[in-house]
């Protein structure tokens, strides 16, 4: 049964009976004797640790300061360093933080086996090290302000064995359940004071028993005698066996097995639960989770170049200190424009905030993380900046969890981590800190915190988390998820010299070889101690990535060998279901019915055609749907149907196409006569400068060097190749982002020209594009310019048609019916072709669709075309569509509404 935590009660030093059960995994849920006595603690080395405070008075420190000892041990190597030389100088240059992290774990193995760090004759030369280190390491432990918070697991463990040996604990006897041989040197040593105090203890308690008692265990110590029942349950995912034994259980109520769950995950208990099993309790830890996001994410907001994935993760999270409201509208013009303060950005959040709905403290929270001085990555960033950014936070949380009605637990997991993260910024003495540095303290301080998102109830399966964590016989067992955990064990980091210098003193560090015989030991347990049935299920994939079998594995198959098989049923093949239905009632499986794809109809009837309310005008690419799509332009203009933002940051072929026209919109608004090539490219860069923290930011990020120079260097060469068009052909810019507005038979249609141009009466419109020049050549071609025509329509007051063209931004190209408006332009029309003449025949044509249309509309018609009804349609339409556009054949492109007609 899962122990409570035998720390939050402690016995007077009167009591008689008291005994100490301890295990190197019982820190954790322990499944201990239901009959155990009062007095009895189950315990690992932290808490028997906490229990050996109690009773000798040593009780008050805090726990979870590895963050404080390690900056206090980076400023002791650093002092060392500049002393002495140092074998870990390299390492420490790199990385500080890391290497004073990895030194001070292997200083607490020091102290825990014993060593006092005296420098002595004969002592190996990383050890003369570590004594000096530890010299300058207590007289920092020393600082008053800092001797209770910065004491750690070993300090603690020392001090407490110090304190045993002068203040004796009754006890009358402890159980250990792996070897003395196999224990880590510090419980060796408080077993040993215990021992030499007169206090028996008792090893190996239930696994002598285990191989006369349980079946399972007979054949595990070679004893011989029949097998208990024993299941391996395989399946492709974690999710399908999660399913099919929430099933199974369901349907045998005789059957409650205790559970071993390796991981903190809810994958097993979500599915009991919808069976209607009640919740076991367990512990959920993710560093996903929304509240803890938000520190790794805050320091965003210190730097330059801004860091838009991160601005826009931080404005999306479901729990941050920034308004909801103002956070969707900065996510909106962070996709759009992924930059800080264009002309966009000030339009959406002060449009916003100057509502009158809207609270201060909204107006407050955007001055705190964006009105503040940001610094380059390659300088650092003042330390009190980001002592504040922490303290914010910490604040903000408790506020948030008291407002919220003390619910959301995981906000006091912030808050706590976010003060941790603000004193060891405190603790530093340097005054300025770095980006990788503070990445670095993040990372340190940022773990998963456990949670419980719903407490065990009465009736649920019991379970505990790893298989050292037994400490009493089970009837029968599930072992989830039962997978080889991955972990290599790290090369042996203590010298040979080393370990027989220690040696000659009586201090014997772990070896290799102890870890690993006590990793076998435990991981046998669970087999040792079952004694009717042991269910392993071993998934080919968990969390999405592929497994490796258990360490078990291979003691199965050197015992059952070829027979290994009979014991292994695999959920999706029928023949192993049917096996396994000899021993437990399984879910019957069942096949979803199939569901024949419908041909879709080529055209919907719409029954009140009437009801349909004419818009207030149209754009020339709404007009185009309407011509060639007409389901797309009715789902998007008589219902309203509009894709919606994925409030994700825009790609880079769209980026760039949007920058690109920025450029060329500033560039054309001056004075071209005086530009000459060099004058083009150093003005681009200076606009870049501008231009780019503000819509362009993510072009500035590290490793995009390289594509931002090519860029600029396109945008430079296509920008000079315009102008030289322009000048070359004797035109002027008349405007850019020209709105225009007309009308086509009774229907206001609005748009907006890139680029107009004049040259005495005649006009040119140039359509500028970043890419797809061949795509650009094929629509001349097919006379399917069909926007360029309405442009110019609209354009052309005196009724003479302006001249069109297409300018290719990433090829610096332009492409056009004919040359008459540019001698260098690539021809995609005919030879001597007349645009006056095209331009005529294509207007008529779209004319002439555009009333078959209204027609087809206003009789209840909506016609779908894609490339499955393309051929019904036309066999419909036969000897109509002469004198209209050409009809496509092939589905629309970025088609948003395909689902809906798909059946």
């Amino acid at each position: 049964m899962p122990f409570p935590d035998p720390i939050i009660k402690v016995f007077s030093r009167q009591q008689i009976f008291m005994q100490i059960h301890f295990g190197h995994h019982f820190d954790s849920i322990v499944h201990a004797p239901k009959n155990h006595r009062e007095g009895e603690w189950f315990v690992g080395p932290v808490k028997w640790l906490q229990w050996l405070e109690s009773m000798l008075g040593l009780k008050g420190y805090r726990n979870n300061t590895t963050y404080l000892r390690i900056e206090l041990y980076r400023q002791a190597l650093a002092q060392f360093a500049t002393e002495s030389d140092c074998f870990y100088q390299a390492s420490f240059n790199a990385d500080r933080f890391a290497t004073s992290e990895v030194l001070l774990q292997r200083r607490d193995e020091l102290l825990l086996a014993g060593w006092d760090f005296q420098d002595r004759p004969n002592l190996p030369p990383r050890l003369k090290v570590f004594a000096g280190v530890e010299h300058i390491y207590q007289k920092k432990l020393q600082d008053p302000e800092l001797s209770v918070e910065a004491v750690g697991f070993s300090d603690r463990f020392k001090q407490a064995l110090e304190r045993l040996r002068i203040t004796p604990i009754d006890l009358e006897k402890i159980h250990i359940y792996e070897p003395f041989d196999l224990q880590i040197p510090v419980i060796q040593r408080v077993l040993a004071q215990f021992r030499d105090q007169g206090v028996p203890i008792e090893e190996g308690r239930f696994e002598s028993e285990a191989a006369s008692v349980s079946p399972l265990g007979k054949w595990m110590h070679g004893s011989g005698g029949g097998a208990g029942k024993l299941a391996i349950l395989k399946a492709r995912r974690d999710s399908d066996a999660a399913v099919f034994l929430a099933q199974t259980l369901h349907e045998n109520p005789g059957y409650r097995p205790t559970f071993l769950v390796p991981e903190m995950n809810l994958l097993l208990e979500q599915n009991l639960l919808q069976e209607g099993f009640p919740p076991m309790g367990i512990l959920s830890a993710s560093l996903a989770r929304p509240s803890l996001q938000v520190l790794k994410l805050a320091p965003a907001f210190l730097w330059e170049p801004v860091d838009v994935f991160k601005l826009m993760e931080f404005v999306t999270l479901p729990v941050k200190p920034l308004d909801t409201g103002l956070s969707l509208e900065i996510a909106r013009v962070l996709a759009e424009r992924p930059g800080l303060f264009s002309d966009t950005w000030f339009a959406a959040v002060y449009g916003y905030l100057e509502q009158e709905e809207v609270q201060e403290e909204a107006r407050a929270q955007y001055s705190f993380w964006f009105d503040r001085k940001r610094y380059s990555m390659d300088t650092g960033a003042p330390k009190r900046d980001a002592v504040e950014l922490y303290e914010y936070l910490q604040n903000w949380a408790v506020r948030q969890f008291d407002s919220t009605g003390s619910t959301n637990s995981s906000l006091l997991v912030l808050a706590e981590q976010a003060r941790r993260i603000r004193e060891l910024l405190d603790t530093l003495p340097e005054q300025r800190i770095g980006y990788l540095e503070l990445e670095r303290i993040v990372r340190t301080i940022y773990e998963p915190s456990p949670m419980q998102l719903a407490p065990p109830e009465p009736g649920s399966f019991l379970y505990f988390h790893h298989p050292g964590a037994l400490a009493d016989q089970l009837d029968d067992l599930v072992w989830w998820n039962c997978v080889y955990e991955n972990i290599t064990p790290p090369p042996d980091q203590w010298q040979k010299a080393e370990r027989q210098y220690l040696e000659q003193h009586n201090i014997f560090l772990e070896t290799l070889r102890q870890q690993s015989q006590r990793s076998q030991l435990t991981q046998r347990r669970p087999i040792l101690q079952t004694k009717n049935s042991l269910l392993l299920v071993i998934p080919e994939q968990a969390d999405g990535a592929e497994t490796v079998a258990p360490l078990i594995w291979s003691d199965l198959e050197a015992f059952f060998g070829s027979e290994l098989h009979t014991f292994v049923y695999d959920i999706s093949r029928t023949e192993d279901r049917a096996r396994l239905a000899e021993w437990l009632k399984i879910p019957a499986r069942g096949s979803l019915p199939l569901r024949n794809a419908v041909r879709p109809k080529p055209q919907i009837h719409i029954a009140h055609p009437e009801w349909m309310k004419n818009a207030e005008y149209e754009t020339p690419t709404n007009l185009e749907l309407l011509f060639y799509y007409p389901h797309r332009w009715f789902f998007r203009q008589k219902l309203r149907m509009y894709r919606s933002s994925l409030l994700s940051v825009t790609g880079d072929t769209t980026l760039l196409g949007s920058l690109a026209h920025r450029f060329f919109e500033n560039l054309l608004k001056n004075d071209l006569a005086g530009l000459d090539r060099k004058t083009v490219q150093e003005w681009v860069n200076q606009e870049a400068q501008v231009l780019l923290p503000k819509e362009g930011a993510t072009l500035l990020l590290y490793g995009k060097e390289p594509e931002r120079i090519a860029f600029l260097q396109r945008v430079a060469n296509a920008a000079w190749n315009l102008i030289t068009l322009i000048r070359n052909n004797q035109w002027e810019v008349a405007g850019t982002e020209v709105p225009l507005t007309g009308s086509f038979l009774q229907m206001p249609v609005r748009g907006k020209a890139d680029l107009v141009l004049r040259r005495g009466d005649e006009q040119v419109i140039v359509d500028l594009k970043w890419s797809g020049a061949r795509r650009r050549k094929e629509l001349i071609q097919n006379e399917e310019d069909l926007q360029l025509m309405l442009y110019a329509r609209m354009l052309a007051s005196d009724g003479k048609w302006p001249h069109t063209a297409y300018f290719i931004l990433e090829e610096g190209k332009m492409i056009a019916r004919n040359n008459e408006a540019f001698k260098e332009a690539i021809i995609a029309g005919s030879p001597g072709m007349n645009h006056q003449t095209v331009a005529e025949a294509i207007f008529d044509k779209m004319e002439k669709t555009y009333a078959w249309r209204l027609s087809q509309l206003a009789k209840g018609l909506l016609e779908v075309r894609t490339a499955r009804t393309a051929p019904e349609l036309e066999a419909m339409y036969e000897g109509q569509l002469f004198e209209l556009l050409e009809m496509k054949q092939e589905d629309a492109p970025w088609d948003d509404y395909k689902t809906l007609l798909d059946g």
